[in-house]
């Protein structure tokens, strides 16, 4: 009987081999993988540009009837003292508060899924049983960025309706204006241009 030499390996594999099976490695590929796209995701709507307040229009008002340019003078007088008190705006006088341009978004974009990514691999590794502490921060990293990118949405669109109701109040105050004192003008006999 012939025997045959017998090759016993230790079954022990490469570096390489361990990292490419691991759940860990696997996971935590996933979850890096979650994590910058969620941070390179950008907003569905890009925030307003910011403007200067727009310059107010010259208002010209050309008598119908050959009024006198004292009777003008008079009427343009009487017509901005009614529009103003029917508006309860005055162009003509300087704000007692300072206008601001709108702010820059604060925090940054993308800090609270950084955040939540962070946290959320601490906590994972935390509560998972020690063998399995890899495991549970990749399940704490991915769940935390979904949160926080949640989070960094919702402070977009907030930030995003504030500066729109912004943008719509500076222009109400002068157009209720300019309408009040075009009508008087109007009823006293003049058109406006």
């Amino acid at each position: 009987m012939k025997t045959l030499p017998l090759r016993v390996t230790s079954g022990a594999r490469t570096p390489a081999e361990r990292i490419s099976t691991s759940p860990v490695a696997r996971w935590g590929a996933l979850g890096l993988a979650a994590l910058l796209a969620a941070c390179a995701a950008t907003p569905s709507h890009p925030p307003p540009a910011r403007h200067a307040r727009p310059a107010a229009q010259p208002m010209y008002f050309y008598p119908q009837h050959g009024q006198s340019e004292r009777r003008q003078d008079r009427d343009r007088y009487e017509c901005y003292q009614w529009a103003a008190r029917q508006t309860r705006s005055d162009p003509g006088m300087t704000p007692l508060r300072s206008v601001r341009s709108a702010p820059d978004p604060d925090p940054a974009p993308g800090r609270d899924t950084a955040i939540g990514a962070a946290t959320g691999a601490a906590i994972g590794a935390m509560v998972a049983s020690p063998h399995h502490a890899g495991e549970g921060a990749v399940a704490g990293l991915i769940l935390g960025a979904l949160i926080g990118a949640s989070s960094d949405q919702a402070r977009a669109e907030q930030w995003q309706a504030q500066a729109a109701a912004r943008d719509r109040g500076r222009a109400g105050p002068w157009h209720d204006f300019r309408r009040a004192m075009s009508a008087c003008m109007t009823g006293r006999g003049y058109t406006v241009g």
